[in-house]
């Protein structure tokens, strides 16, 4: 299996061929380029998971090229990490404010550069969003971004408080100075959620792995930003760091602005994926639940249904399914409109929710299954009790107009076919009983409670 596909662009011919052997052994897909513009090219052609790019090219600059892939709507969002023989500060700030998600050391160890890399691409699939706009959930733009909130974790509050000087000259965010044991109570009204948290390598007990291993692992912090601060140099630590899930790893050559970049790139990629994840999260609700009247749709409702007669089924006790129509509903649309029809489909789901919620014991189901139909279940001991409960629910319904803002008051009837689920019987043949029995009850009148033993 392919861990992920990587494109190599580096000008000289033994760097390419070491890097890719590096990474063929890791089971990466790796492709190759000599210069700037055939990256581009195959960054279009290929659209690879990662860049590893070379600043020093034949034909322009790493930098340039990262420029111009940020720059194409077709690799904006690739992540490209830049590689440079001893970068200095000024070429890490200069790319990490072009887009670049790291700048490393083209001498890093092997160690160090594999577990960054698996960081990136871990990174990478949790925000993979391509198919969002296909399926309607592409993000709007955000007119406001409140400032972030960066939780400083030192074993020596001197530090702490030495560092938060240093970013509060750089960063607008909220910048805060913990105690361990108040991180480990996140979770509490006086605490709110912090966008990143800055570990301290050296802390104690257990040092910074284990308090980035429990932050990764809790329900509470398991999305915020998780940075490793090193006291010095150390690459087994920082590779341990990043397979842990830390996203970034400070070292002390690095000035407050590079800092300040990398903090602000950790909480925008943090954001993006929170707002992904509510966007899905919409999502799966909008795919269960009937986006007109907020009811639950046929495709929850009919598994739903299955499992309260497993229930009660299991309880010897009974479950009363009815499926209800609004009478003559067509007549409605036809004299007032489908707005005002919609209006009345609204305040008769309304109303028959009052209704149930009104009643004591075990919870009931609701559900809009066709375009005037309703279902209904809920445990009854008695088929005579069902019939009172549907009865109680036509009532309600023909004692309640409905007031739609452009039309007068409207007043409608249900009917309500009703069938008691009889002993280890399939769902849905209660179903198909109930819904003869509404035919029935259309038949003799409507506005009306029919039981399904009383078809024919």
């Amino acid at each position: 299996m392919v861990a992920g596909k990587i494109l190599v662009v580096d000008g000289i011919a033994t760097n390419r061929v070491v890097l890719k052997v590096k990474l063929d052994a890791a089971f990466h897909l790796t492709l190759t380029a000599s210069d700037g513009a055939a990256c581009l090219r195959m960054a279009q052609e290929e659209r690879p998971d990662l860049i590893l790019l070379d600043q020093s090219l034949s034909d322009q600059s790493g930098l340039s090229v990262l420029h111009r892939l940020r720059a194409d709507p077709r690799t904006a969002q690739v992540p490209v990490v830049l590689l440079d023989r001893a970068p200095n500060d000024a070429l890490r700030r200069a790319a990490l404010t072009a887009g670049a998600v790291d700048v490393m050391d083209k001498r890093v160890d092997n160690q160090l550069l594999l577990a960054r890399i698996r960081n990136l691409l871990r990174l990478r699939a949790e925000l993979q969003d391509s198919d969002l706009p296909l399926i309607g959930l592409a993000e709007s733009g955000a007119a406001y971004v409140a400032p972030g909130r960066v939780a400083l974790v030192f074993q020596r509050a001197e530090v702490a408080l030495k560092l938060r000087r240093m970013l509060a000259g750089v960063m607008s965010d909220r910048i805060l100075a913990l105690r361990r044991d108040a991180v480990l109570g996140v979770g509490d009204d006086a605490f709110p959620q912090p966008d990143v948290f800055v570990l301290d390598g050296g802390l104690l007990p257990g040092g910074g792995l284990r308090l980035l291993s429990e932050l990764r692992s809790r329900t509470e912090t398991r999305y915020a930003g998780v940075c490793l601060w090193q006291g010095s140099s150390d690459t087994a630590e920082a590779a341990q760091a990043f397979d842990l899930g830390a996203d970034e790893v400070f070292t002390p050559d690095m000035s407050a602005s590079e800092l300040a970049l990398r903090l602000s790139a950790v909480i925008a990629r943090r954001r993006h994926g929170q707002r992904l994840r509510g966007l899905l999260r919409n999502a799966a609700r909008l795919a269960v639940v009937d986006d007109l009247t907020g009811l639950w749709n046929r495709r929850y409702a009919l598994p739903h249904l299955a499992s309260m007669a497993d229930a009660v089924q299991a309880k010897a006790q009974g479950l009363a399914v009815m499926v209800l129509d609004i009478d003559r509903f067509k007549s409605v649309n036809d004299r007032y409109g489908h707005g005002t029809g919609n209006a009345v489909l609204v305040g008769v789901a309304q109303r028959l929710r009052d209704i149930l919620d009104a009643w004591p014991g075990d919870a009931s189901l609701i559900a809009r299954i066709g375009g005037e139909e309703f279902l209904v279940a809920l445990p009854c001991p008695t088929a005579l009790e069902a019939r009172r409960r549907a009865e109680a629910l036509c009532d309600g319904i023909r004692s309640h107009a409905v007031t739609p803002e452009d039309a007068p008051p409207i007043t409608v009837t249900i009917s309500v076919g009703l069938a008691m689920l009889a002993g280890r019987e399939p769902v849905a043949d209660a179903l198909e009983r109930a819904d003869r029995a509404l035919l029935a009850a259309k038949e003799r009148g409507r506005d009306r409670v029919t039981l399904a033993r009383n078809v024919a």
